[in-house]
């Protein structure tokens, strides 16, 4: 038997079968490249140009087939519309002509860039149409043409606005921001000129402007902010306080503008200015050989504005202000707080512990010596320490009052009249001062009311709580009678034209009232009196005193203990004259 066996017919057949599929998928692949070749240089199924079909012709038959098409009449007139502009042109001016050798030429470089598929797809769907257009133009004229499109058409649109000036509001409507899409447009008009001369321009539209009902409405919102206004206050920082007016909230009535959101930055900046501030840590240095306080710093929280909360607050109120009767608001400002890490106790053991007694006073309207000399008088006393049982004296603690130790003139009570005296201010030290002692329960020894009615010390209080010190015995004293040290402190604000004293020291447990406040016996203001002035010009007047009517009033100040009994009553009476 022989060693290889003759194969079955099953076998055989199976080999054909391959040998078949190979010899198909031989003959396809030739197809398709004999059919990429050959549009190679013919176009493809579905080329047009101006809608004669190239199909499968080559460059040189499509030439004969478009010789002989009528070229672009050179006046014909090409016009872009756009709202009320109109902007022509002409085809002689553009050079806008057919280009049929550039074109085919372009045509056939693109159809050989396409992958074979594309080329199978176009074959297998001839209906498909691609057309191509033969316009051909000066690209400079035509870039012309568009550049003058473009400057007539743009348009600067800006946010409308709304402000509030002397009661007068005025609002800007603003205006749409209007940009001619050069590119859409030129695209537009390459692919239908000249069947169609007139375009509209293709325009990117930002809307911006105020519709009638807006305005309408900011209108009487506007209108109802006139005199209106948010103060804003915190117990945390003495006579602090911050006002917004109608003039300053108008523009916020337009929240996502460019105006309102410069507005908010503004009134944030300007309200932090006023209250940011780091934590203070407490320092008390003290020369112990003349117990002197060389440096004091109370314990102070770190504040913080916090904007988010501020805004949207400022925002609810103005709602509230322009759409109601409402012409005042009152917010507490949204602050957050950092604490130091020490208190007073912790860093001295004289009982310099915590603030026992607080007085302030303003002196608007003050001449300019009057505010040098508040400060001055102010930080004479700052800083004092009083040891228990020791009697402070205002004029010894002040020293010497006059040019010579860097005072200026203000008006003092002198001769039953207002005259300019170097040290004029000192007694809104003693004033306040004295009011500070009220409070802490602190017991004095010696007051005396002014001997007519000053202004300044009413501003902010009634008649009677006032104390004036000269030399001598026209002074403002007390005697600490704690078991600890107290320390006075004194501070001004030359700007808000205020002032405050704080006492520290040691509570224990005393609390004050004042009852009784009466005034009586008012009288009317003198009448005008006329000095002669021989320095001044025949016929002038000038006046320099202000006449106040006489007064009395009185109060019983009242001082408890720990327990509730009564530790001393006194009755303070004062006659103005």
């Amino acid at each position: 038997m022989s060693k290889y066996s003759r194969p079955s017919s099953k076998k055989l057949i199976k080999i054909n079968y391959r040998l078949v599929a190979l010899l198909a998928c031989l003959i396809i692949l030739s197809l398709i490249y004999e059919v990429f070749s050959f549009y190679q240089t013919h176009f493809l199924p579905g080329t047009y140009i101006q809608n004669h079909n190239l199909s499968h012709l080559t460059t040189k038959q499509a030439l004969t087939l478009l010789d002989g098409t009528a070229q672009i009449d050179p006046q014909t007139t090409l016009t872009l519309a756009a709202n009320n502009y109109l902007i022509s042109s002409d085809s002689a001016q553009l050079d806008f002509h057919y280009d049929y050798p550039s074109t085919l030429e372009k045509t056939l470089k693109y159809q050989r860039q396409l992958p074979f598929w594309r080329v199978l797809l176009r074959f297998a769907r001839p209906l498909t149409r691609t057309n191509f257009s033969p316009l051909s133009y000066d690209e400079e004229s035509f870039q012309a043409f568009l550049t003058q499109a473009s400057l007539a058409i743009n348009q600067e649109g800006h946010y409308p606005s709304v402000s509030l000036k002397k009661n007068t509001p005025t609002i800007d409507p603003g205006q749409d921001e209007i940009i001619f899409n050069r590119e859409q447009t030129a695209n537009l008009i390459l692919a239908s000129f000249p069947q169609e001369t007139t375009f509209s321009a293709i325009l990117d539209i930002t809307p911006l402007t105020l519709t009638d009902s807006q305005i309408s409405d900011l209108e009487q919102k506007t209108q109802r902010l006139i005199g209106t206004k948010i103060n804003f206050t915190t117990d945390l920082v003495e006579n602090y306080h911050f006002t917004l007016t109608g003039d300053d909230l108008a523009p916020l009535l337009l929240p996502d503008t460019p105006t309102a959101s410069l507005s908010a930055s503004q009134i944030i900046e300007d309200i932090r200015a006023t209250i940011d501030r780091p934590l203070q840590e407490p320092e008390l240095i003290i020369d112990e050989a003349t117990m002197t306080v060389t440096s004091f710093k109370p314990p102070q929280d770190g504040l913080a504005l916090n904007e988010t909360t501020l805004m949207q607050t400022i925002f609810s109120a103005l709602e509230n202000l322009s759409t109601t009767d409402t012409e005042s608001l009152d917010i507490p400002l949204p602050l957050a707080t950092a604490s130091p890490t020490k208190s007073l106790a912790d860093i001295n053991n004289l009982g310099i512990n915590e603030v026992i007694g607080f007085g302030e006073s303003y002196y608007a309207h003050s001449i300019s010596g009057r505010v040098h000399n508040v400060a001055v008088a102010a930080s004479h006393i700052n800083n004092t320490l009083v040891a228990p049982g020791e009697e402070f004296s205002f004029n010894k603690v002040v020293g010497d009052v006059s040019s010579a130790t860097g005072y200026l003139n203000g008006y003092v009570i002198k001769n039953g009249r207002s005259e300019l005296s170097a040290g004029g201010g000192v007694c809104q030290v003693s004033t306040t001062l004295f009011r500070a002692l009220l409070d802490s329960g602190l017991q004095i020894t010696l007051r005396k009311p002014h001997s007519y009615r000053v202004s300044y010390y009413e501003l902010n209080n009634d008649p009677g709580f006032d104390a004036t010190v000269y030399t001598g015995n026209v002074d403002l004293r007390f005697i600490n009678d704690t078991d600890h040290y107290v320390l006075i402190t004194a501070t001004t604000d030359s700007d808000a034209l205020y002032m405050y004293v704080k006492i520290y020291g040691t509570s224990d447990g005393r609390t004050t009232a004042i009852t009784d406040y009466r005034k009586f016996n008012a009288s009317g203001a003198p009448a005008p009196q006329y000095i002669p002035d021989p320095s001044l010009p025949p016929g002038v007047v000038k006046q320099i005193d202000w006449a106040v009517g006489g007064l009395q009033t009185d109060f019983t100040h009242t001082i408890y203990n720990a327990d509730g009994s009564i530790r001393s009553q006194k009755n303070y009476p004062s006659t103005y004259h």
